[in-house]
């Protein structure tokens, strides 16, 4: 009797709460490359808000230098000093090159830019209060970087930040030349 009711379930597509669903569409997920499995490179989220000084900041400006830096970062992030040591090194490597922009997700304007002050960082800094730029990028950890290439496609993305060791200047010079994307343990494909 138990062997009928498991043959029946089979055939009638039920199973046993153990066992994953079947990929009802095999071959690539949709954030893969149908012919290489390398995350594709899609079209970076539009995103329009002001930096600390109070300048516009949209993604259309800053394409224009070229690639883009974001990255997305709060005052309590415990790695905070780090990351923002990695990235003023890569700034003074790149500045001139490519577009640097942290964002804030969460903290007052004010805190940012005594933050800013007191670090003396000199690339772009904005604030993301409602968290609405952060969540367009698919960030769900802080801090979190993202690169951009000059015709607006998202090549890294590291959720959570990067794992040290990972050569951030290599990041960057991929996403600047327009260089095929290695892979690297720390990316993840796009949301």
């Amino acid at each position: 009797m138990i062997s009928f009711l498991v043959v029946s379930a089979l055939i009638l597509g039920c199973r046993p709460p153990s066992t994953p669903a079947p990929n009802p569409s095999p071959g690539p997920s949709p954030t893969q490359s149908s012919s290489t499995g390398q995350p594709r490179r899609v079209a970076a989220p539009d995103f329009s808000t002001t930096d600390t000084q109070g300048n516009p900041v949209t993604l259309a400006g800053l394409k224009d230098k070229g690639a883009i830096l974001l990255h997305f970062w709060s005052i309590g992030t415990p790695s905070n000093t780090l990351d923002m040591a990695d990235i003023a090194v890569e700034f003074q490597r790149w500045g001139q090159s490519i577009s640097f922009v942290s964002i804030n997700v969460g903290d007052n304007e004010t805190a940012v830019r005594d933050f800013v002050k007191e670090g003396n960082y000199q690339w772009v800094f904005a604030v993301d209060a409602e968290k609405e730029i952060a969540a367009a990028f698919g960030v769900e950890r802080l801090p979190s970087l993202i690169t951009i290439d000059r015709d607006g496609l998202r090549r890294f993305f590291f959720n959570g930040f990067i794992v040290r060791g990972f050569d951030l200047g290599n990041a960057i010079n991929y996403t600047r030349a327009g260089m095929p994307t290695p892979k690297d343990p720390g990316e993840r494909p796009w949301p």
